[in-house]
């Protein structure tokens, strides 16, 4: 019985093999010997370079704000071109030392621990120069430079009419950097007394800036509040006369803190990122020549590091950078991320080996696209200062222009319509 019904198996599955034979000689171009023509005719792969064809069209450079806000690190001072102001709230204000007078506070000091690195002149130990006011207006973890800064070169938060503390001390630049010390107007922690013993008053309490001066040369990383890191941050230390005869310490941590930095704008033409700031850059590509529906395999692009245009901190210069494929012209969700490293043979060149699914998204919308090119991973971006210019699409050199590769594979030519 049972060898009856696998011989009836048998014989219907005889003309589903020979059915399928039929339609594969009768939908390719020729008869095939062997499956060679078979495999000839149905697998064409192909590659495609910038050396041959324009495959990258155009491209720019410009400022992405971003909001330093409890990142673990903030910067004060002014290098060239750049600036960073930074601004603290602080915590643990009692709202039982409202009578307490500017008298009756005998010291205000303001810790700032500072971090290893450094931008610009790091090797003069007096480079960093700045003053500290009250801020006067609510601010919060959306702050950048250009709402802070809207009427120019000075902010509409910030009290300027009164100096609350300044420094301008050495700085010994070492492995463990010890913490900037500076001491306070007392008047300021008197005010502050006061705003926390009223309801009315207590939620106006919106901390101080630091702000560089003329005189600065460097931009110092401060350590600050993070929500990943257990870092030490910034305090004020308030010693007052609880009575006629009896001193008492006060400790207010730092409850949030931000970073707005700005700078020049990068020349649009040019390939810029920069940590912070943050200067990003794009590319457009033009995909057309590439069959419709064609299958990518490799999509490789290269670029090319300017190092006399570039610069960096007292750390060495970033070996990778980031492409983003966005969905929208506001770049706040993108579809795919890829990451270029360094060439360890050529310091110049830095390579993303694998854009394919970029590639392979532009060929099934429309053919044309872009990246865009930023900082990789939260220390590069969030923490540091390196600029990295590559060299453009009309760069006179045409062997270190931008330099796109893909190999791809189009659709079996077959007689049959799909």
């Amino acid at each position: 019985m049972v060898k009856n019904i696998i011989k009836k198996k048998r014989l219907l599955f005889i003309p589903v093999i020979i059915t399928l034979l039929f339609l594969i000689v009768s939908c390719n171009d020729e008869p095939t010997i062997m499956g060679s023509s078979l495999l000839l005719d149905t697998i064409a792969i192909k590659s495609i370079s910038t050396d041959s064809t324009t495959l990258i069209v155009d491209s720019k450079s410009f400022i992405h704000r971003l909001e330093i806000f409890n990142s673990g690190a903030m910067f004060i001072g002014k290098s060239n071109d750049v600036i960073a102001v930074s601004l603290i709230r602080f915590t643990d204000i009692p709202n039982s030392l409202g009578d307490k007078t500017e008298a009756d506070i005998d010291s205000v000091t303001l810790t700032l621990p500072l971090l290893k690195y450094a931008y610009g002149n790091s090797s003069n130990p007096t480079a960093l120069s700045f003053k500290v006011y009250k801020i006067v207006k609510y601010w919060t973890n959306q702050s950048n430079w250009d709402s802070l800064f809207q009427s120019g070169s000075q902010s509409d938060y910030f009290d300027y009419t009164k100096v609350l503390g300044t420094f301008n001390a050495t700085i010994e630049q070492k492995d463990t950097m010890s913490p900037i010390t500076i001491q306070l107007d007392k008047q300021i922690i008197a005010e502050w007394f006061k705003d926390a013993s009223d309801t009315l008053t207590a939620g106006t309490i919106w901390g101080i800036a630091l702000v560089p001066d003329d005189n600065s040369t460097v931009i110092r990383s401060l350590s600050s509040l993070t929500l990943t890191d257990k870092r030490v941050h910034p305090y004020i230390r308030v010693t007052y006369n609880r009575t006629l005869d009896t001193l008492d310490t006060l400790i207010m941590p730092s409850a949030i803190d931000a970073s707005v930095t700005n700078s020049n704008p990068p020349d649009e033409k040019s390939l810029t990122i920069q940590g912070i700031i943050s200067g990003r850059f794009k590319l457009s590509f033009d995909v057309s020549s590439i069959p419709d529906e064609a299958a990518i395999h490799i999509a490789q692009l290269d670029l090319y590091l300017d190092t006399l245009a570039s610069n960096h901190g007292n750390d060495t210069l970033d070996a990778t950078l980031a492409a983003r494929l966005y969905t929208n012209s506001t770049y706040s969700s993108y579809f795919g991320e890829y990451t270029g490293g360094n060439d360890t043979l050529n310091p110049e060149l830095y390579r993303f080996p694998n854009i394919t699914s970029a590639v392979q998204y532009w060929v099934s919308h429309g053919k044309k696209g872009e990246l865009v090119f930023l900082p990789e991973g939260l220390n590069n971006e969030y923490r540091e200062f390196d600029k990295l210019v590559f060299r453009g699409i009309n760069e006179p050199d045409t062997s270190k222009r931008p330099a796109l590769r893909i190999i791809y594979s189009t659709r079996p030519k077959t007689r049959c319509k799909p």
